[in-house]
């Protein structure tokens, strides 16, 4: 890659990071990197290739060519930020993606974000459950259209409550093994949570394997706080339709 072009992703990663409030510790986690590797990157030792910028990109919920876009001396005047609406979590709860966002009244307040996702909302933190990470009056910024992984942090509604936690999937024990989260499994945001029975409806060897490391043989999903003062929402069985994964976190929201 040019050196020049390297640069300008360098510092437009750092820029969203100092903007949104992220630490680069945060950020290998959101990508799923050992820190020590994406330092390399963050101090110019090797160059970004297309996975780390598409992995980086979708972290952030921009589109991989806001990445390229250059912010000094002579560069090209970048587009103006989408704007997303500051809403209720009542609203959040309501969310789908027939409602019309613009609509008069919809928003409490309009926030410039640079996101490519059209849908994206913004809430105001309530209560000291995700504590240390949100701290009640922080401002997150949710995409419906990003499909989040086990680990992700998210806004569910799970009956008539909404609420902010971190998504842990509840695996299928393998021969010998506990039930534990898994990582790297998904759930499409948006509908109802649908998973399929696990191992008891599989064949021994390489399908329980595979099982393990997909959410269709997930057996529950664990919605984690991060303040040990509050229990995990451990849902499985039946009232798995009563949860609903309404957008992946893609940022914390810092004002300026």
């Amino acid at each position: 890659m040019n050196t020049r072009i390297n640069d300008i992703i360098l510092e437009n990663v750092k820029k969203l990071l100092r903007r949104r409030g992220i630490t680069q510790k945060r950020l290998s986690e959101m990508i799923d990197v050992q820190p020590q590797n994406l330092n390399a990157y963050m101090t110019g030792k090797r160059e970004f290739g297309k996975s780390y910028i598409s992995r980086i990109s979708e972290a952030f919920g921009v589109t991989a060519e806001t990445l390229y876009i250059g912010t000094g001396a002579g560069s090209t005047k970048t587009k103006r930020a989408r704007k997303v609406p500051l809403i209720s979590w009542v609203k959040a709860g309501l969310w789908q993606e027939a409602v019309d966002i613009y609509g008069p009244g919809y928003a409490d307040e309009w926030l410039a974000y640079d996101t490519g996702d059209e849908h994206a909302f913004a809430l105001r933190v309530e209560g000291d459950s995700m504590e240390p990470e949100f701290k009640s009056g922080d401002i997150i910024v949710v995409s419906p259209s990003v499909d989040p992984v086990s680990g992700d942090f998210v806004v569910a509604k799970y009956g008539d409550d909404v609420t902010l936690k971190r998504l842990k999937y509840i695996m299928p024990p393998l021969p010998g093994h506990p039930s534990t989260p898994g990582p790297g499994s998904h759930l499409t945001p948006g509908s109802s949570t649908h998973l399929t029975p696990g191992p008891s409806l599989l064949d021994q060897g390489d399908s329980q394997s595979a099982a393990a490391d997909d959410d269709r043989f997930a057996r529950g999903v664990m919605l984690k706080p991060l303040n040990p003062n509050y229990d995990d929402m451990v849902i499985t069985g039946r009232k798995l339709k009563e949860l609903r994964i309404v957008g992946k976190v893609v940022a914390k929201y810092v004002k300026y």
